[in-house]
């Protein structure tokens, strides 16, 4: 599930006010990679690391 920029706005916002950052991780008995902080699941559905990873530095780059 892809979230739209406007909500990775919010996200990112809020993460930086707690202190947090987003990872990518392997979700456990899904075969699936995902974009997370926390406990808390943003993004998933990934085939591979590398796949996440350009999410997360395309994402980085238009927000931050």
């Amino acid at each position: 599930m892809k979230q739209s920029l406007e909500t990775w706005k919010n996200i990112f916002r809020n993460l930086e006010e707690a202190g947090e950052q987003l990872e990518v991780i392997w979700l456990e008995g899904s075969d699936e990679w995902c974009l997370c902080a926390g406990t808390e699941l943003f993004e998933d559905g990934f085939k591979t690391e590398d796949e996440a990873n350009d999410r997360l530095e395309y994402l980085e780059s238009i927000i931050l």
